[in-house]
C-alpha cells in the first residue's frame, strides 16, 4: 500500500473537529476536541515559518502535540507503537484515489513553497531607509 500525503487538517476532518471562523490554510482555530473550548484557544498549525509542522495546542487545557498524537489520543490508541498504528489507520480512512493524492501533495508543497517565498531575504539598507 502506497502512503497518501495528509496534514493535520485532514486528521481533524476525519475526527470531526470543528473549525472556527478566521485564520487561513496554514494556521487556524478549532473547537478543542479535549476540553470543548469554543473561544478559539485551540489552534491547528499546518505550516509555520515555511516548514510543514502539523501540530495543535490548546491554551485552555494544555493539550498539544502533532497530528498522530491527536489521532491516537482521540481514538484510544495506546502502546509502544501507537503512532505507527495511528498513521496506518489514518491511511486506511483517507478517502483518496491516486489522482486526489497527487493533487493534495501538490497543494501542500505549493503552500509550503509560498510560505518560504514570503520569508525572502530582508531588503537592503537603502531600501529600508526609504520606507
Amino acid at each position: 500500500m502506497k502512503a497518501k500525503p495528509f496534514t493535520i487538517t485532514d486528521v481533524g476532518a476525519l475526527l470531526g473537529v470543528s473549525r472556527l471562523p478566521g485564520g487561513d490554510e496554514n494556521s487556524y482555530n478549532v473547537v478543542c476536541p479535549f476540553c470543548g473550548d469554543e473561544r478559539g484557544k485551540c489552534n491547528f498549525i499546518v505550516i509555520k515559518n515555511g516548514e510543514l509542522v502539523n501540530v495543535y495546542h490548546c491554551f485552555h487545557c494544555g493539550a498539544g502535540g502533532n497530528m498522530l498524537t491527536l489521532y491516537a489520543e482521540l481514538q484510544g490508541i495506546y502502546g509502544a507503537n501507537r503512532y505507527q498504528r495511528a498513521y496506518w489507520k489514518i491511511q486506511e480512512e483517507l478517502p483518496m484515489g491516486m489522482q486526489e493524492c497527487k493533487m493534495r501533495q501538490k497543494r501542500v508543497m505549493l503552500r509550503e513553497k509560498q510560505c518560504k517565498e514570503q520569508l525572502a531575504e530582508p531588503a537592503d539598507y537603502r531600501q529600508r531607509d526609504t520606507v
